[in-house]
């Protein structure tokens, strides 16, 4: 099924095992398509993340431009293509191909082909108006307001009484997680499982869940639990009464009293499930005096009741009761949640969705809800602007995605003429997202689909050599993922069968590439050693791997440690910078709320949003921003904050804070950055209704994402890290919870061979489900599905290094993890050994040391940039014709000294009153310096005419039918007789490296100064002169 170089199949899936050039066959057959002279617009090409999607496009120029220019490259991509000579012009003709129609390219996420669709028809779709695609802090405000709404009419209804205890139960053991945050998440994950066609599906339908009735709740019905644990513990009494030690006594009372006591209808607690556990299978039993004794004490029945005649029938009645109140108290609280959801959704609907404004759940909620009717026509529509369809990671495409593509697909799979095609590419190994409802069994369920009536109308060809890693790891990944192994580990971890064969569907062994590396592996359980193996050895291992062993970022090699969780990310990136290690913990991460420093800033601006919120306003006070407060107190400084807020924006408020802490040495003000580009990018997008509680709103839900930086240890979850290739990896958590160890949260929607949901039900114990077939057969579907799901992240985890993954375990039981796999699994060493390898330990020895190339200008014209939606113009904006690719790759230590020189600049009021810069970053402060002894600080000499000074002053005016924003660094307004202005100097300092012709390269945003200016000043644009100045010498 290895398809070879040049070949052409109009529909072909791709099996790509890790690091085995997916996205390079990808890019060739876009190219291929071009080359058989298709037009680049029509193709279409999907993924799941912008990242990839950007990827994908960034792949396709680069090789068509090395190919360009390099022969070698050249005549390789002619190989894979099947084409004749590949020329020079002819490479660049196709870049200029794709670049004409650059607008028009459809490649990107799937979210964003399905936001596409609804924007083409809306009208058909019912939705009435243009949509805004809300951000993380619109969605967060709005998910509040319909839990408000929804509180209020719901205060006394079951549904919302069963909503608080399944988040009570899903956080009983996480003690850091607020009431709010759980709330909003519970919510939002519950009400993703009423989305699309599964809405009107029923949670906690009896009839539904056993339409032939089930013996666990007979028709008859059975006798009241209160009653059955009163007749038991009678029983007892008369029968043995005498023979209970008091203890004994006590503990049976106690259990009874639970059970007699308790509401109707509630759910089993620890000591109900404990009574039930004697009373089933799981009783000891002992043989005395020719009778069984069940045993409620730890030693063998020293305490215990004898099971005869009456007693028995007594206990199976309890038994039967415990089952029927668990059952039946499940069935109802699921049933008033759903109903509860369902309410939430009307008010969702009504006051978020019905304003168009959407999320991208929703517009695939609104596909997926009409897409019986109205896909395949919207299809037919779309049929002539997509010929050929390239989707990535198909292995993570849900059900619901898959409702939406498959009328679409459809239509070119069956076209008989060949002119559309189909490629499909994946690897259900990293079937990683199943718990956003992935599902990998459509990969090989399509192909079955039009292949079911003979030949390869879809043909199939795999990817089975790694272009990533060394030996000595595929070894590993070989030896223990090989199908025999997973199978003959099934027994032992409890993992059901149907995850060893859908794991042999998957599996293609992995090949080396040509001059492979040896590479190397290790696997230590810290227990085993001279550590004690908690978390903490865990972490302290990882520092001396990095810092002592290897030393990576000394040899210019690429390292990564990878954790299960969030937490986990926190715990070893806090280890790495507490040993002096660079870190960058890659991902989402909230720099308002990241660290006391921001926090403590944060405190402040809700302290002046809320007088009543004391604690935001002592802490305020007692960090080291409460010495900016001043001796009139914190209601004189609330009032000033408010007034300047009002009239220069919020990021000219805080950054006066920020300045202010910092003179006064309190704070290191570069570390406020990222909060204050929040503040400005609030700034930007603020509606005249937005006050200081949805600025609060805005900054606890900004989000960064942190990328690879060079020189940096890389700490990140496995999910992160799909995708990637790296020099070396750290597993420091395989140690965690078992593969085989079910999570159930919330609601279990059990669906059939198809994925359509067929119930919902909050599932009872394991222990009751097993009594049942139905229940035992869900549950065990649904620990097949995570099973599955954990063995592909375990893939996942070892197929990320190039050169050496090191594997850590801390836990010294044999739980069935995958350090415990490993560990009856691993190609070298004995189980009884601490530390486990195999390969080249002195591996890095070999790599040579890789440099960092400096960057260097751009020049040449630079494209028009796009302008905010908001902003028909933003002076700072103009650029120059040359450009520093710092600024563009990675310039932000140049933009954050811009921004301190800036800061100290507009402390000048006039040249003979410097302010003191000795506390001053000392390179802004060096570089203010020697621009003050030159002649260029003359700008700042005071004139001999009355004026008014302008420093740092935010603008934004209408100008005709478009918006002007920006800051001038200094304005000089000289002032007549009336003392209105008469005429204005603009001076705009630039940091620019090149201070070559800075006059002409910003012409155009003093042009926008100037207009700007006269509309502010109430003068004509000619009496307003400017000047560029720069700061550098």
């Amino acid at each position: 099924m290895s398809g070879h170089p040049g070949s052409f199949h109009p529909r072909l899936l791709i099996v790509a095992n890790a690091g085995s050039g997916k996205t390079h066959r990808l890019v060739a057959r876009c190219i291929q398509l071009i080359a058989r002279g298709q037009k680049p617009e029509e193709i279409l090409a999907l993924t799941f993340t912008r990242k990839a999607a950007a990827e994908f496009l960034q792949k396709l120029f680069e090789r068509l431009g090395e190919a360009a220019q390099d022969e070698d490259k050249r005549e390789r991509l002619q190989h894979e293509l099947g084409c004749g000579p590949l020329t020079h012009d002819q490479c660049v003709r196709w870049m200029r191909q794709l670049i004409a129609v650059l607008p028009k390219l459809a490649m990107g996420t799937l979210d964003q082909f399905f936001a596409r669709i609804v924007r083409s028809f809306p009208f058909e779709l019912g939705i009435g108006r243009e949509f805004e695609l809300l951000d993380e802090a619109a969605q967060q405000e709005n998910l509040v307001r319909t839990l408000d709404h929804l509180f209020r009419d719901s205060v006394d209804e079951d549904g919302l009484a069963e909503l608080v205890e399944m988040l009570r139960q899903s956080n009983r053991n996480r003690s850091d997680t607020s009431a709010l945050r759980s709330l909003k998440n519970g919510v939002t994950r519950l009400h993703d499982q009423i989305a699309g066609p599964s809405r009107d599906v029923p949670w906690g339908d009896r009839a539904r869940i056993w339409p032939a009735g089930t013996p666990l709740l007979p028709s008859s019905g059975t006798t009241p639990l209160a009653t059955a644990a009163r007749e038991w513990m009678d029983e007892i009494e008369t029968t043995q009464g005498a023979q209970l030690t008091p203890g004994f006594r006590t503990r049976l009372e106690g259990l009874t009293r639970n059970a007699t006591r308790r509401p109707p209808g509630a759910r089993m607690n620890k000591p109900l499930k404990e009574l039930f556990t004697k009373l089933g299978n799981d009783w000891k039993l002992v043989k005395k005096y020719n009778a069984v004794i069940l045993a409620f004490g730890q030693n063998k029945g020293t305490e215990g009741l004898r099971d005869l005649g009456e007693l028995r029938d007594r206990s199976e009645r309890l038994r039967r009761s415990i089952i029927a109140n668990e059952l039946d108290s499940r069935l109802k609280s699921s049933k008033a949640l759903h109903q509860l959801l369902l309410r939430y959704d009307a008010i969702y609907s009504r006051t978020v969705r019905d304003t168009g404004a959407l999320t991208f759940a929703d517009i695939a909620q609104i596909l997926v809800g009409r897409s019986k009717e109205l896909v395949p026509w919207i299809a037919y529509r779309l049929d002539g602007r997509y010929k050929h369809w390239l989707l990535d990671e198909f292995q993570d495409t849900s059900r619901a995605q898959w409702n939406i593509l498959s009328p679409l697909i459809d239509a070119v799979v069956t076209d008989t003429d060949n002119d559309r095609t189909l490629f499909y590419v994946g690897d259900t190994k990293q079937s990683i997202y199943g718990w956003r409802d992935g599902d990998d069994r459509l990969f090989w369920e399509v192909r079955d689909h039009y292949n079911q009536y003979g030949g390869d109308h879809i043909a199939q060809e795999q990817l089975d050599i790694s272009w990533r890693s060394d030996q000595a790891v595929l070894d590993v990944v070989n030896t223990i993922f090989d199908p025999d192994h997973v199978d003959a580990n099934l027994g032992l971890f409890d993992i059901p069968k149907e995850v060893g064969d859908r794991w042999r569907q998957a599996w293609v062994h992995h090949g080396a590439r040509d001059g492979a590396g040896p590479g190397y592996v290790r696997l230590q359980n810290l227990a085993l050693g001279d550590g004690g193996g908690d978390e903490h050895d865990l972490a302290r291992e990882v520092v001396r791997i990095v810092k002592d062993e290897v030393k990576p970022l000394e040899r210019g090699l690429s390292c990564a440690v990878l954790a299960r969780t969030g937490a986990g990310v926190r715990r070893y990136a806090r280890a790495l910078k507490e040993a002096g290690i660079e870190v960058v913990t890659e991902g989402k991460f909230h720099p308002c709320t990241a660290d006391p420093q921001n926090l403590a800033l944060l405190t402040g601006v809700r302290a002046v949003a809320s007088p009543c919120d004391v604690l935001s306003t002592a802490h305020f006070l007692a960090s080291p921003f409460g010495c900016i407060v001043g001796n009139d107190g914190f209601p004189i400084f609330r009032a000033e904050a408010m007034r300047r807020a009002a009239s220069d924006g919020f990021a000219a408020t805080l950054l006066g804070w920020v300045r202010d802490a910092a003179a006064r040495d309190a704070i290191d003000p570069q570390h406020f950055d990222p909060f204050l580009d929040a503040a400005s990018a609030f700034d930007a997008v603020r509606r005249p209704e937005d006050d200081w509680f949805c600025f609060i709103r805005f900054l606890e839900h900004h989000s960064l994402e942190e990328n690879e930086a060079p020189g940096a240890v890389r700490v990140m979850t496995i999910h992160k890290a799909k995708g990637l290739g790296i020099d070396m990896v750290i597993l420091p958590e395989l140690g965690g919870k078992a593969m085989s160890q079910l999570r159930l949260e919330g609601i279990a929607l059990h669906r059939d061979d198809k994925g359509d949901v067929q119930w919902g039900l909050s599932m009872p114990p394991k222990e009751i489900c097993e009594l049942d077939d139905v229940l035992a057969n869900a549950r065990e579907t649904m620990e097949a599905r995570q099973a599955f799901n954990e063995l592909c992240v375990f893939y996942v985890a070892m197929t990320r290094a190039k050169h050496a993954v090191y594997c850590l375990s801390g836990s010294g039981k044999e739980d069935k993890h995958p350090a415990f796999w490993l560990k009856h699994g691993f190609p070298a060493g004995s189980t009884d050994d601490p530390m486990r390898e195999t390969g080249d330990a002195q591996w890095f020895l070999g790599i040579p040391k890789r440099k960092v190339v400096d960057a260097t200008p751009i020049t040449g014209d630079t494209p028009a940039t796009a302008l905010r939606a908001r902003h028909g113009a933003a002076p700072s904006s103009h650029e120059g014709k040359r450009l520093p690719s710092s600024l563009i790759l990675g310039g932000g230590h140049a933009r954050r000294l811009g921004n301190r020189v800036h800061e100290l600049l507009s402390c000048i009021e006039w040249l003979d009153d410097l302010p003191d810069l000795d506390a001053a970053d000392p390179e802004a402060a060096a570089m203010v310096r020697e621009f003050l002894a030159s002649e260029r600080a003359s700008v700042l000499r005071k004139p001999e005419a009355r004026v008014l000074l302008w420093r740092e002053r935010a603008f934004e005016v209408m100008d005709g039918d478009r918006s002007i924003s920006g800051i001038f660094d200094r304005v000089h307004i000289t002032l007549g007789d009336d003392d209105a202005p008469c005429s204005a100097h603009i001076i705009d300092f630039k940091t620019d490296a090149d201070a070559w012709d800075l006059e002409s390269r910003y012409a155009a945003q003093l042009d926008s100064y100037r207009s700007a200016a006269a509309i502010l000043l109430g003068i004509a644009p000619e009496h307003i002169t400017t000047a560029v100045v720069a700061v550098r010498g």
